[in-house]
């Protein structure tokens, strides 16, 4: 068992917020680190060791090795009979759970999760597996199984997976082990690495694995059942995957460090009030609160057209168009609401990986900071981002999360998208802005309640307007505060829409000027 040294950890600072923002605010800055390498737990393979793992691992190149902290860890079952590496290396030899001659019953697997649980409590935390024959059976359950909350509970989430001549329980040949049963109930949403050899033995088996991870990367060699070396191609494929990661690292570093300035922005920040005594948590001094009063919390004064309160507080809210604003399924052709999936699929949904990545540049650090003060509770902003940044990177980015929830033509692509706040009568409402080749859609981060009779009834906010019917893009600034922006979007017939607190306000003027100029000059 061998465990590399970690690199020291080094940073990199990014220009500090404007000027014009206050002292207090100057600790939202965004920083941009270079985290330590990746930590790798690597399962051997059937009655090996982590030592010859290791030496079979030691045949990649030095750029693939040198960008891992590959972890060596020995199986908690002596080997029960002959190893297939006799004469080649060295004993002793170990196994991670028994099992029968056919392998169609397993012993000792219980104790094995739990084994593997202790020394990754102990000697964590790690970002990735890597497992080769029997370890990558293993790998490649634990995920699932984590997610199912039978294995791994005590430790972080498994981020990612290096599979090496691997297989699932299961299966014509397999058992399957009664914790492991609902593993592969559901596609495994992690990025996921596969080796498959043309002449291993188990290839068919590794071929029909990939169909339980979504979006795997595989390599593949021409040799047997074996840890190969590496060609050209393999090392372009295998270092490509490994930059995945380092980003998925990197972006959810910075979404740690978002977090950490927020809790400490949140403390020595006071709130504003419309009424007072109030509470940021829209409660008087007994405790007591409306959704009125919460909605009056706002820590930034937005012109009050814009931002005027809803006479009826249990109605869907309407967005504050010119010549038409109605509530959902009223006047306004461009408003729709659709149902939100339950809680339980989204928490599972959400869960498997944290984070948006963060701008660099100093603008980005004042729209940021526009932003969360938007809404009516900074916190609840601050939490409603970071949920938003969870879900991109769950549900594959944002393009399927568009395609999820708008209906879309095959030849249609989305450009961009841009997270902001939609102006409606109940005051801004936090939630992306799609930029496709056919249409500008908008949809809330978060359901919004509404009264039916005695009912409380949750629906998403949205706004489409094909690119046919888009009349003009006017990106505003506030008089008293330049730090406000807004860009007004405006149909042909004549509806308005204000947007505002955009976390990248420039490039969404410009790419909705851009996608205006290109449907005029192709009209």
């Amino acid at each position: 068992m061998a465990l590399h040294k970690l690199s020291p950890l080094r940073s990199t600072n990014y220009p500090a917020v404007p000027k014009y923002l206050s002292r207090r605010t100057k600790t939202l800055k965004v920083k941009m680190e270079i985290r330590e390498k990746p930590r790798v737990l690597c399962l051997h393979g059937y009655r090996t060791s982590g030592q010859i793992l290791q030496k079979q691992i030691g045949r990649w190149p030095e750029a693939v090795l040198g960008k891992l902290d590959l972890v060596f860890l020995d199986g908690p079952c002596p080997a029960r009979g002959k190893s297939d590496v006799e004469g080649f290396y060295d004993p002793p030899y170990f196994e991670w759970y028994y099992c029968n001659e056919d392998f169609t019953e397993y012993y000792n697997f219980e104790e094995c999760l739990a084994y593997l649980e202790d020394y990754m409590i102990k000697h964590g935390p790690f970002d990735g597996l890597l497992g080769f024959s029997q370890g990558a059976i293993l790998s490649a359950v634990l995920p699932g199984m984590q997610m199912e909350g039978v294995a791994l509970t005590k430790v972080p989430l498994i981020k990612f997976l290096i599979i090496v001549s691997g297989t699932k329980f299961g299966g014509y040949k397999f058992g399957l082990p009664k914790l492991a049963a609902n593993a592969f109930a559901s596609p495994v949403k992690l990025p996921s690495l596969h080796f498959i050899g043309e002449r291993d033995f188990l290839k068919e088996r590794g071929i029909a694995l990939l169909e339980s991870f979504e979006d795997p990367t595989v390599i593949y060699h021409n040799r047997g059942h074996t840890v190969p070396r590496l060609d050209e191609k393999g090392l372009e494929t295998m270092l490509g995957f490994i930059e995945k990661i380092e980003k998925m690292q990197l972006q959810e570093k910075n979404q740690e460090e978002l977090c950490r300035e927020i809790r400490d922005l949140k403390r020595n920040i006071p709130y504003t009030s419309d009424s007072n005594g109030d509470h940021e948590n829209g409660s008087d001094r007994n405790g007591k609160g409306t959704v009125n009063e919460t909605r009056s919390k706002k820590s930034v004064r937005w012109s009050e057209e814009l931002v005027m309160e809803s006479p009826s507080a249990g109605a869907i809210p309407s967005v504050n168009a010119v010549g038409g604003g109605g509530a959902v399924g009223g006047s306004n052709p461009y408003v729709a609401s659709s149902p939100p999936p339950s809680y339980t699929t989204s928490v599972k949904k959400w869960r498997k990986k944290v984070g948006e990545a963060t701008r660099k540049a100093e603008d980005f650090a004042g729209n940021t900071w526009q932003h969360l003060k938007t809404a009516p509770s900074f916190s609840d902003a601050a939490l409603g981002r970071i949920a938003q940044g969870t879900k991109v990177l769950a549900e594959g980015g944002h393009e399927k999360i568009f395609r999820h929830t708008f209906e879309t033509v095959p030849e249609e692509q989305l450009h961009n998208s841009f997270a902001c706040y939609l102006s409606t009568s109940a005051g801004p409402v936090m939630g992306t802005l799609y930029v496709s080749t056919a249409k500008l859609a908008y949809c809330s981060d978060n359901p919004l309640s509404y009264k039916v009779d005695d009912k409380t009834e949750w629906s998403y906010y949205k706004v489409v307007i094909p690119l046919h019917q888009l009349k003009a893009v006017n990106p505003s600034l506030s008089r008293a505060n330049q730090a406000e922006k807004y860009i007004q979007v405006i149909s042909v017939d004549n509806h308005e829409f204000w947007y505002m607190g955009f976390l990248n306000y420039d490039g969404a003027v410009s790419c909705l000027q851009d996608i205006l100029q290109s449907r005029e000059l192709s009209v």
